[in-house]
């Protein structure tokens, strides 16, 4: 089994001021992609709707009819396909940021596929930076569901942890992500302003291979941004206590 990250968020901010919750990041398992088909997935499925001009953009969400249990295995499948001549990438990895419980599990409230060395065409002093695949945080039906108190930057920690794995597996913390075009003007202006990525422009080279089109759906941190990103993390970092 893969070893969980060497530096990740251990807490997260709750809306009251002052007062964090510890989250852990591990491994995703089966059983989770699996909690977050049959909890997780109903709630964004039935309360949310894919980016159109006349919905309110709170109820907009990218990851609407995702199924966590293929995402799962994509990445599963990505791994098996690495040995084979042609793939310059590495291995992909799915990762969870959740909390535990009482019985010493993990409930996931962020699920994430990444590919820490993903070989591209973005940077011109590298050729491979972490790919965040897929991710989804929890929408707030979860937590009125689990009677907790909601976890602020819970999305934004998701990119955290793709940095992260990146830089356990040698890269210099560049960040590359693809923003599905069904979260609308509200995905890229959180990835442009609130996370400070750069997005690409449709006249770029092609972002890899088989990614050839569609490049200004695409965002980038440098590894300077990336430095700069993750220090906003580096208080949550410890343990309560």
């Amino acid at each position: 089994m893969l070893a969980t990250l060497k530096n990740p968020i251990k807490k997260l901010p709750t809306p009251i001021s002052g007062i964090s919750a510890e989250v852990t990041v591990q491994n995703m398992k089966w059983e989770h992609a699996v909690f977050w088909h049959n909890h997780v997935q109903p709630l964004i499925d039935g309360n949310y709707q894919h980016y159109q001009s006349n919905i309110p953009e709170e109820n907009v969400r990218a990851d609407v009819g995702w199924n966590w249990k293929s995402n799962y295995l994509y990445a599963i499948a990505h791994t098996c396909s690495t040995p084979f001549p042609g793939n310059h990438s590495g291995p992909a990895r799915a990762l969870i940021v959740g909390v535990r419980t009482k019985q010493g599990g993990e409930v996931p409230l962020g699920m994430l596929t990444v590919v820490p060395k993903f070989f591209c065409r973005v940077a011109a002093t590298s050729e491979t930076c972490s790919f965040a695949w897929f991710l989804s945080d929890a929408p707030a039906e979860l937590y009125d569901a689990l009677q907790i108190q909601p976890l602020r930057k819970m999305a934004m920690s998701l990119l955290d942890t793709a940095i992260q794995s990146g830089l356990d597996d040698g890269t210099d913390g560049q960040l590359l992500l693809h923003a599905d075009p069904a979260g609308g003007k509200k995905l890229q202006r959180f990835y442009r302003d609130r996370c400070k990525m750069i997005q690409l422009q449709d006249q770029s080279d092609p972002v890899s291979l088989l990614r050839r089109t569609g490049q200004d759906e695409y965002f980038y941190l440098s590894s300077e941004g990336s430095r700069v990103f993750t220090a906003q993390f580096d208080a949550y970092r410890e343990p309560e206590g």
